[in-house]
């Protein structure tokens, strides 16, 4: 099994995506976060983890064709699309990060910004889910 960080470069990269499982994502990112979206989506958080664990292999690499952030709006709406039919969230942003070469997808629940996923050109791979402004309410 690849290590996050070796999984998040396979998306980036040119070759085959390695997967990660919803238990790895939770690992990653504490339940806490994921635990707060999923009540707010109405879903569980196991559940949730695992809609974005397998969403965001494609998601990475139909947004970084050739190892960067494409600025292609037709490759980003054809990961939008994708992502957003397979997860209860939709994607805010895609682009360039000023700590990321790859770049930065912020997520949102319904209008409401509550998160990022950095992926970069090494593959450190870091995601924040913290629910912030009015999903607290």
């Amino acid at each position: 099994m690849a290590s996050l960080s070796e999984a998040a470069q396979s998306w980036i990269s040119t070759g085959t995506n390695e997967p990660i499982s919803g238990e790895e994502l939770l690992a990653q990112t504490g339940t806490e976060p994921l635990a707060a979206l999923a009540d707010k989506a109405g879903s569980s958080t196991e559940t949730v983890a695992d809609q974005l664990a397998e969403a965001l292999p494609t998601f990475v690499d139909t947004v970084t064709p050739e190892g960067t952030l494409t600025d292609d709006p037709a490759l980003i709406a054809q990961a939008t699309e994708t992502f957003e039919r397979t997860t209860p969230f939709t994607v805010r942003s895609v682009a360039p990060s000023s700590t990321t070469t790859a770049g930065i997808v912020v997520i949102g629940l319904s209008q409401n910004v509550v998160g990022s996923l950095n992926v970069d050109l090494l593959g450190n791979f870091e995601i924040d889910l913290g629910v912030t402004g009015p999903l607290l309410g």
